[in-house]
């Protein structure tokens, strides 16, 4: 179970209005091996809006494939710092397949601190 795309340039977009302040991500990822997971990348892109303005905005890649005959789960952070969304704001994160065919992200959290 997962989120795993449905075509090689596959896009996800979530919006949330924050309630409680927003200084880290975590995105769950399983990277894995083999033809199908050759090449395997996303692109995270994490906006923050403030009274319908964006704040700021900052990105990462995260490879889905790896070179051990496994198939296992790994953790992403991405950091906002000084950037972080705090109650009021909107907070949007994209997720864009830019490299493969196939990616799989098991969960994501977002964290205060």
């Amino acid at each position: 179970t997962g989120l795993v795309p449905t075509k090689p340039d596959a896009k996800l977009k979530m919006r949330f209005n924050l309630t409680e302040p927003v200084e880290k991500l975590n995105f769950i990822v399983m990277q894995s091996y083999g033809e199908k997971w050759a090449d395997s990348k996303v692109e995270v892109k994490a906006s923050v809006f403030r009274n319908g303005e964006q704040a700021t905005e900052q990105t990462m890649e995260i490879e889905g494939f790896h070179a051990k005959n496994t198939s296992e789960t790994f953790n992403f952070n991405m950091d906002l710092g000084k950037n972080k969304a705090v109650e009021g704001d909107e907070l949007e994160v994209g997720v864009d397949m830019v490299g493969g065919t196939t990616f799989k992200i098991m969960g994501m959290m977002f964290c205060r601190f």
